[in-house]
């Protein structure tokens, strides 16, 4: 079963969308690499309040 292209999408209009792909990904992995700290902070003073 072959995916074909829709007459719209000319290969020039493929290649932006594959690019624009790539880019929100990355932004997604910069965005999750980034909140780490954030989210160890968090979770070490919810672990700090439950404790006392």
């Amino acid at each position: 079963m072959a995916m074909r292209i829709p007459a719209f999408q000319t290969p020039e209009l493929r290649r932006k969308n594959v690019r624009l792909a790539w880019i929100l990904a990355g932004l997604a992995l910069f965005f999750l690499i980034t909140s780490f700290p954030f989210w160890k902070g968090i979770f070490s003073i919810v672990g700090t309040q439950a404790v006392q």
